[in-house]
């Protein structure tokens, strides 16, 4: 029969229609309700005829009219628009050429069929599940969970019996709640050990109280899972039992609700432990005292820990252990562990690991058992803990959980002594810097006082002395000027430090006096580091005035120059009586000298006979007067001479000469007074010595000086004088006289070439003379361009050596 359409209809197959279907569909809930409102359905669609067939052989037709209800099969003849339903998979199929929204009908009534279905089971058991699930909502213990969920199933009168079980979260027994109908409370079940690998039903069966419960009645028990982890068993006896699906919802709501309570108490714990060592750290850092910081740390270890003692031991040297802190044990700080007698050391320092104390290491520890803690420190050992048993069970060791605080509380006393150890150190440092600061600042204090003493007294020889005293800076800044120097440059009203050139400008001299003046300090500053002595006239405010001026450095600790000091000594009176002494030295020489020569010429006269015959007597006493006189005439030569020299008057007549030959005549010249003293005189030049301009006569009255004073000084008869000319350097050539006689000491050396200076200037002495000899020597060396010095030791004799440049040009 061709299917009718009506197109006017409205579409049944808009989604708000097909939803009303469903909706109609699982309202209906008897099955003749269903097929009605399926049938109804299909005949509002355009079908003018067809028939629904229900699973259990029922149905409603129809034929271009109303809908009638059939109980027994439809007949085969309507195959072609039937709508034929079973039971498969599917639960609906759909035959013949029936348009495609039958198949979209027949799901629907599949859904509704298969919800219709579970309907009474599901519809029985949720008030159940419903209360199961509250429960879950009201706690998050698992002790509370697993009470009011055993007790729950007996109340909602499905079961006679409910068992659970489960782990503590710790490394030991598993606990439980077993609830029996006609039981007010459940019963609890503790340490209930679970061997790995039992089969749950043998074990649980093993179990005295569950099999009393279950009296021989059957039971089903379902592993409870966190994740892949088996953690508990539900026992389930009595009612429906059978219900696989029903148990297993049961058994899913206690896993969430106890999943739940595990990670709450993971939270809470953590949280505890979290507090628990924050305490534990800010109660560790409320000290830095070593001693304190140890012992404390035990304390809170066994306190923490619930522990029947503790002991903190550092590792020394020679193999023992040093205890610095314990509770709960009959040992005293300072006590030592020789770390060979205890095996749990050995092992400990090892392996950096913790290990179980045995029955071979407790006594040295004075505990029965427990357990020894490396003591790290930036993965260095430096001690150990030695923790005891737990207080509520003896004997029982340390679960993981315990071993982990354990462990933090362990990392924390590492910081702990490793900051006071440092603040240890600290202290005991700064009390020692604090000691020798004291020392220091007292030595400071003193040198202090010591420089201000100093000081003061250097003020008051400064201002004392009667010299002019400038002392100026490395930049020629003028630090310290005496009141000398303001008295003779008219300074007054001026403040230290001042540039040379203001100082300069502030003398009261006249402008002449004082660019001269400016000239002689330019030319004194000019070699800072050398020490120098000048003589100069300068300007004063008297007119002029001669000065003796010494330039020094100021040398610091680290020998640099920090400065110059600048001294003028004033021997314009030295000077005009050295003038005075020289002019009345050459007066007197030279009104000397006539009747000295004359004397000397009458008494030749005599000896010559003019006057008559003398005797023999009379020969020998004017042999004596003409030598006195002759000695005589040399000491007025050399009071005329040095009095030329000191008047800067005697001449120089310089000449190309052979310097060899000079010594070989002087040498012969002088031989008669070796013979008579029967010395040996040595000459020894160097064949290759170039020709010098000396003048003769000079040259000649130096060198016969120096071997006459060592003859004077030389033993008779073993006397060695020696003269040695050499090329001492390219510039200049040296000659040497030796002797091997009195010698002369150190401390009479510097003054032996002043003016009338004598070693010897007793009213007794052995040897005569002016004490000029040296001082002319040493002048008329210089006259040369030369320089004289002197080698001797007492009793070892003298050596006297000079210079003479060497010409750089053929001429004088």
């Amino acid at each position: 029969m061709p299917h009718k359409t009506h197109l006017s209809a409205p579409d049944p197959w808009a989604p708000s229609t097909v939803t009303g279907l469903l909706r109609n569909l699982l309202d209906a809930i008897t099955r003749d309700a269903v097929g009605e409102a399926l049938a109804r359905w299909l005949q509002a669609s355009g079908m003018s005829t067809g028939a629904v067939r229900l699973p259990d052989g029922s149905g409603w037709t129809w034929h271009e009219g109303p809908l009638r209800h059939q109980r027994q099969d439809l007949p085969s003849s309507a195959d072609d628009w039937q709508v034929p339903l079973d039971d498969g998979a599917d639960g609906l199929s759909t035959h013949g050429r029936l348009p495609a929204q039958i198949d979209r009908t027949a799901i629907a009534l599949a859904v509704t069929l298969a919800w219709r279905a579970a309907r009474p089971t599901t519809l029985g058991n949720l008030p159940l599940l419903y209360a199961l699930s509250q429960t879950a909502t009201r706690s998050l213990r698992r002790e509370d969970l697993l009470h009011a969920f055993s007790r729950q199933l007996i109340d909602a009168g499905h079961f006679d019996v409910a068992a659970l079980l489960t782990d503590t979260g710790e490394d030991g027994p598993w606990q439980g709640c077993l609830a029996r109908r006609g039981h007010a409370d459940p019963d609890w079940l503790p340490d209930v050990l679970a061997p790995a690998g039992t089969d749950i039903d043998q074990w649980l069966a093993r179990i005295p109280t569950l099999r009393q419960a279950l009296n021989g009645r059957y039971a089903v028990t379902v592993p409870l899972y966190r994740g892949e982890t088996h953690y508990g068993v539900l026992l389930l006896a009595g009612g429906p039992t059978g219900d696989a699906a029903l148990v297993r919802d049961i058994a899913t709501q206690i896993e969430s609700a106890l999943d739940n309570a595990a990670g709450y108490e993971a939270m809470r714990q953590s949280a505890l432990g979290f507090k628990h060592l924050y305490d534990v750290a800010r109660s560790f850092s409320a000290t830095l005292d070593y001693h304190q910081a140890v012992q404390l740390i035990v304390q809170r270890m066994a306190a923490s820990l619930a522990l029947t003692s503790c002991s903190l031991l550092s590792l020394g040297k020679h193999g023992r252990a040093r205890l610095e802190a314990t509770t709960g044990t009959n040992l005293t700080n300072g006590h030592y562990i020789e770390v060979a007698g205890v095996p749990a050391f050995q092992e400990a320092i090892a392996t950096l690991e913790p290990v179980t104390i045995g029955v071979d290491s407790a006594p040295a520890l004075g505990m029965h058992g427990g357990l020894v803690l490396p003591l790290k420190m930036r993965q260095e050992l430096i001690g150990l803990i030695c923790l005891g048993e737990p207080i509520e069970s003896p004997g029982r060791a340390l679960t993981q959980r315990e071993r982990q605080l354990a462990q933090t509380i362990a990392n924390q006393a590492a910081i702990a002594m490793d900051n006071a150890l440092l603040y240890q150190d600290m202290e005991e440092r700064v009390i020692e810097r604090t000691l020798e600061l004291r020392l220091a600042n007292a030595d400071l204090q003193a040198r202090q006082r010591d420089l201000e003493l100093l000081t003061q007294q250097l003020q008051a020889i400064i201002h004392s002395i009667p010299d002019a005293l400038v002392v100026l800076d490395p930049k020629r800044v003028v630090r310290v000027c005496n009141p000398a120097f303001g008295q003779i440059t008219a300074l007054s009203g001026v403040t230290m430090p001042l540039p040379m050139h203001d100082l300069v400008a502030a003398m009261g001299l006249p402008p002449e006096g004082r660019d001269a003046l400016a000239a002689c300090l330019e030319e004194l500053t000019q070699q800072p580091e050398t020490s120098l002595v000048w003589e100069r006239t300068l300007p004063v405010v008297a007119g002029k005035a001669t000065f003796k001026i010494l330039t020094a450095p100021v040398i610091n600790a680290l020998h640099e120059a920090e400065g110059q000091v600048l001294v003028f000594h004033d021997v314009t009176r030295e000077r005009e009586l050295d003038q005075l002494k020289s002019d009345f030295v050459a007066t007197v020489s030279h009104e000397l000298r006539t009747p000295v020569s004359a004397m000397i010429g009458f008494v030749t006269l005599l000896e010559d006979g003019i006057a008559g015959p003398i005797s023999d007597d009379q020969t020998e006493y004017l042999t004596k007067i003409l030598a006195q006189g002759e000695r005589l005439i040399r000491l007025i030569d050399d009071l005329l001479d040095f009095s030329k020299l000191e008047a800067g008057q005697m001449p120089v007549y310089l000449q190309l000469f052979d310097l060899s030959e000079a010594i070989f005549e002087i040498g012969e010249q002088i031989r008669p007074l070796v013979d008579a003293k029967q010395m040996v005189l040595t000459t020894d030049i160097d064949p290759d010595l170039p020709p010098v301009y000396i003048d003769p006569d000079k040259f000649r009255q130096i060198l016969v000086n120096l071997l006459s004073n060592a003859i004077k000084f030389s033993p008779e008869h073993t006397g060695v004088i020696a003269v040695r000319a050499t090329r001492l350097s390219p510039d200049e050539l040296a000659i040497r006289v030796s002797d091997n006689g009195i010698g002369i000491a150190p401390q009479n050396q510097a003054k032996l070439f002043e003016s009338f200076y004598q070693v010897d200037q007793s009213a007794t002495r052995k040897y005569g003379g002016t004490g000029l000899g040296l001082a002319i020597v040493k002048r008329l060396v210089e006259l040369h361009g030369g320089r004289i010095w002197l080698e001797s030791d007492l009793d070892q004799g003298a050596a006297f050596t000079f210079t003479i440049p060497l010409p750089l040009t053929d001429t004088p």
